[in-house]
This record gives C-alpha cells, structure tokens and sequence, in this order.
C-alpha cells in the first residue's frame, strides 16, 4: 500500500483511524502489537572482529591468492619483479581493509548521533484530545501535531497543514518563506491530498514563461553592448577583451534584474505583486539592497572586476535593461488577472469546532490553529505512520 497516494480520509481509514486520533485502549492495543516506535539496537561485534573480516572476505581472498602466487614465482625463478607486485597486492587489501572498517564506523557513530536528535516527547491526539506522550508509545494510525521546529518523530503521512512553505533558495528570495498570508486565507478551501508541489503547469511559468522572458533579456543586454561597441557579425572577440567583458556583464545585470521583479511576482501565485505593497515584506526589501549593493561591487570596482571577469557598462544599459523587467512584470500582473478570472477560489464554508460536534472538544485541534499541520502519527502535523 502507497500510503502517500491516497487522500487523507482514506489513510486514516487504511490505519483503522480517524480524525481525532486513536482512543488510549486502541494505543494500547497497537503497542501491544506493533512494539514500541524505536529502532531496535543491535550488539555489535568486537571492533577487533570486524577489522579482521575486512581482511577475509570474498574479493580479499582472491586478492591473497593473487599475492601468495606472486611470492611463490619470485621463489622460483628470483628476479623477475613477482616479489614487488605481490608487496603491491598486500598493500592493496590493507588500504581496502582499512579505508572499509573506517567508513563503517564512521557511519555507526553518525547513526548513533542521529538517535539521539530524535525528539523524546511528541503532542498525539488521544480520545480527540492533544495529549504529551513518549515517541516510543506511537503506534500506526495514531495522529500527532507538530509545530515549526518540531523533530518528525516516526514515518508520518501529511493530512492536514496550515502556513506551510517550502524554500531552498537564496538571498532575496529566501524572504519568501516569511510572506505574509493572504487575508482569506483560511476561508479558502484546503488542498487536495492529491495536490502536487511540482506541476505541469509551476514548470512551464518557470521555464516556458518566465524563463524565456529573462533569457530574451540577458541576450538582449548582450547583444545590445555588442552592437554598441562596433561588434559586427562574424567577429570573433578574445575572452579578455574590454567589450567582450562588457558585454558578459550587462548578461549578468538583466539576469539580476529580472529575478528582483520575479521574486516580486512569487510573493503570490495569484495576488497582484503590488497588493501587498512593495515595502510590505522587509525580508525580500533587504535581499533585493543586498544583492544590488553586491551587483554594484561586482561592476564598478576593479577588485569586482578582476575576481568575477566584469567591466564597468555604461547607463544606457541599465536603460536598456529596465523596460525588460517592466514588460515581465507587466505580464506576470496580466497572467494573475486573467487566472483570478477564470478560476475563482471558492471560500469554504465556515465550521467551529465545539463540544456540540460529535465529541470533539473545545480545544480540538483545527482551522483556528493557523501555523499547524497534522498527519498520521506525527505532531502538529498529521501524519501516519
């Protein structure tokens, strides 16, 4: 069973659960069953041991044979050079042997110092209750909650998450992962299970749209030095050359260009780029002052110069570049448009979670916990394990 492809309902269900959680006696049971949530540690051999085996097993005895070979010509018929080859082999087996035994315990002290990161406590649901217990007491079906800096505490299946974000980028757009919510935000209708990160249609915005948009740019910046410099069709410039470097470099400023206005545009998938105001995230503000006073350093100093392969461009080039970065931005805001127009997010109805609801308590988890996910076995973030 591939519990990632199912919806949340039907995992929950798949691990005999619910919702709110397992009850204490279904814990129980389960532990009964399953044992505790903890990787079992197994005796291991005398390091002494485990050094030897390194010497004896199946490549390192036909290495040995090789070698013994080698002594037993040299004995015959003396030099003739077997002796140093069969030295040769010997070193061979012990620096595989070595090199092997020290991988191994390399990676048995880094699995023992990874056990020790795991988190000891985890908050589970029990009886539609948040309650504190050990992560060895998890069992399959239970659902746990986690919170920002939460250790994922056992194999977890996501079911329901609120103010997640995922970023590896860099500086500015690292801002990104501190952009406020939408103000509707939680009266918009959840994601589906199903809902993928990468999609068909994240790729070719990226690729396809706004990839094109500043490739155009940076060949265009290129090209437009060129051309100004004298360059004509055919000529081959050297790598070390004035306009050649000129022309590299007003590349790199449309790139950069372009990726301020972008990162602007990713604030939202479908909010226009000026709704929340363009001081509105001092993150993103910041990373955009960094990396221009950086872009500057890199073209207009002779140390800049000299470690990157720039040369100082002219003014007319960063004219030049800024109607490309209007026009991106100019499209980006149209494309918003008419996605707001075609597919309106619908708000979900309005529930409160109460005692009236089947038992659910007044301090049940849900929709009022905004930066909270839950999953089957797992804490603030549903999950299952």
């Amino acid at each position: 069973m591939k519990i990632q492809q199912l919806t949340a309902d039907e995992a929950l269900r798949s691990l005999q659960s619910e919702s709110l959680g397992l009850s204490r006696e279904e814990a129980a049971r389960g532990l009964v069953e399953f044992g505790p949530n903890r990787v079992e540690r197994i005796a291991g051999e005398p390091l002494l041991l485990r050094l030897l085996r390194e010497f004896t097993h199946f490549f390192a005895l036909i290495l040995w044979i090789a070698a013994a070979l080698a002594f037993i010509a040299e004995l015959n018929d003396p030099g003739k050079g077997m002796a140093t080859l069969g030295a040769a082999v010997v070193a061979v087996i012990a620096v595989n042997a070595l090199f092997s035994f020290w991988q191994e315990y390399r990676a048995e002290k880094a699995f023992a110092a990874l056990q020790e990161l795991l988190p000891h406590e985890v908050q589970v649901l029990r009886d539609g209750a948040v309650a504190k217990t050990a992560t060895t007491a998890l069992v399959p079906g239970d659902v746990i909650l986690l919170e920002e800096g939460d250790d994922v505490p056992a194999d977890c299946r996501l079911v329901e998450a609120f103010g997640v974000r995922v970023n590896n980028a860099m500086v500015p757009a690292l801002g990104l992962g501190a952009e406020p919510p939408a103000a509707d935000v939680m009266r918009r209708r959840p994601r589906s299970a199903r809902d993928r990160l990468v999609t068909g249609a994240l790729v070719a915005r990226a690729y396809l749209f706004l990839g094109i948009l500043e490739a155009v740019a940076a060949m265009a910046a290129f090209f437009f030095v060129l051309r100004g410099g004298g360059w004509t069709y055919g000529q081959v410039l050297g790598p070390n050359q004035v306009l050649y470097l000129q022309a590299t470099t007003a590349c790199l400023s449309a790139i950069i260009v372009m990726q301020v206005v972008n990162v602007y545009e990713c604030r939202s998938e479908r909010r226009s780029a000026f709704s929340s105001g363009i001081l509105g995230n001092r993150l993103i503000v910041a990373g955009v002052m960094v990396e221009a006073f950086l872009l500057l350093l890199i073209v207009y100093t002779p140390w800049g110069n000299r470690v990157f392969g720039t040369a100082p461009i002219p003014a007319s080039v960063w004219g030049f570049i800024v109607p490309f970065a209007l026009a991106m931005l100019a499209l980006e805001e149209l494309r918003k448009t008419l996605n707001r127009r075609s597919a309106p997010e619908h708000p979900r109805p309005t529930r409160f979670a109460g005692p009236q609801e089947a038992g659910a308590p007044a301090h049940a988890p849900g929709p009022a916990f905004p930066r909270e996910a839950r999953g089957a076995t797992g804490p603030t973030c549903r999950s299952s394990r």
